[in-house]
Formats: structure tokens, C-alpha cells, sequence
């Protein structure tokens, strides 16, 4: 009976761990998408000589977004430790 008790404590042990890193993968998440949205801000609010904006369309702000965050440090190193977390997790689950 000891045993079965054991094993119900390690379980409830492990679905508490897992809740927890999955919290803590939401706060990642959380912070990438704070870190996108400011770099898209100053994107969308950059202008040339003559006032005018120099990313015009969508198509342009978007590529922009995309290679100042993969030259952003920052983000990478974040980026890395989400993902890394998130695939632990999905292995955890296993």
C-alpha cells in the first residue's frame, strides 16, 4: 500500500513541476511577443528625410520586423530558451 501511495505522491509531484514550467513558458512567450511589439512599433513609426514613412506597406514592415529581430541578440537568446523549454516540455509530456 506504502508503494501506491509513493507513486500517487510522485505523480501529483510531476503534474505540479509540469504546471509550473508550463507557467513559466507562458512568461517567455509573454516577453517575445513585448519584444516584437516594440521593435514593430519603431518599424512602423520610422520615416526618411521628407517625412514619409520609410516601410510604406505591410509586406515591407514584415520583412523589416523579421531582420531586425534575427540581427537583435536579445531576442535570439530569448527565442532559444522558449523553444528549448517548449520541446522539454512536449518531452516531459511523453
Amino acid at each position: 500500500m506504502k508503494e501506491i501511495k509513493q507513486i500517487s505522491d510522485d505523480i501529483e509531484k510531476y503534474q505540479k513541476e509540469l504546471l509550473e514550467d508550463e507557467f513559466g513558458l507562458e512568461n517567455f512567450k509573454e516577453e517575445l511577443y513585448l519584444y516584437e511589439d516594440r521593435i514593430l512599433q519603431k518599424v512602423e513609426e520610422e520615416v526618411d528625410d521628407n517625412g514619409k514613412k520609410v516601410f510604406s506597406n505591410d509586406t515591407m514592415r514584415k520583412r523589416e520586423l523579421k531582420k531586425r529581430l534575427s540581427d537583435d541578440g536579445g531576442y535570439q537568446k530569448i527565442s532559444k530558451e522558449y523553444k528549448e523549454r517548449k520541446k522539454d516540455i512536449a518531452l516531459t509530456k511523453v
